[in-house]
């Protein structure tokens, strides 16, 4: 957050957009901005602390998915060594709830992160256009019914009580 702290450069770049668009001073509002380039005349220079932003995001996520990655191999190694040695329903309860967490890491990915890098990356292709980033925080609000939905569609035992409950309550 310490590399894309307002200053002079990003107010005065937002400003007009800010006030027309919120009807607020920029200067009255916090916030942080990855503005890709200086303007200096007809020359364009990098901001290298828009850069060293993105890479240390880029970073932390690409560590979030190793972990993640590592983890999920762990888990699946280990199940598939344990699978003979249990039943047939307590083996199909244990495929589903890897599916799960398959789904369950898929999820965020396209509600969060995509879109999130979409609106971070942007201002480095030059793009000549306005767009509200809203739609971030929408899939950010629709991820926690979207996790729900997955667990209650993909075990199967989840699944059919959900429908008697609905059918109960319809009845």
């Amino acid at each position: 957050m310490l590399f894309v702290l307002p200053d002079e450069t990003t107010d005065s770049y937002l400003r007009t957009t800010i006030r027309k668009e919120y009807g607020v001073e920029i200067s009255s509002v916090p916030y942080f901005a990855i503005l890709a380039y200086n303007e200096d005349g007809d020359q364009k220079t990098i901001r290298w602390n828009s850069v060293y932003c993105l890479t240390t995001v880029t970073s932390v996520m690409l560590f979030h998915y190793g972990i993640m990655i590592y983890c999920g191999v762990f888990m699946y190694r280990r199940t598939v060594l344990n699978l003979g040695k249990i039943s047939n329903s307590y083996e199909r309860l244990q495929k589903q709830f890897f599916y799960v967490l398959l789904y369950q890491t898929a999820a965020p990915t396209l509600f969060f992160h995509f879109p999130v890098f979409i609106v971070l990356f942007a201002p480095f292709f030059d793009f000549k256009f306005n767009f509200n980033s809203s739609f971030v925080v929408y899939g950010f609000s629709a991820y926690p019914l979207v996790d729900s939905l997955i667990v209650l569609n993909v075990v199967t035992e989840y699944k059919f009580a959900y429908r008697r409950f609905l059918t109960e309550l319809l009845d």
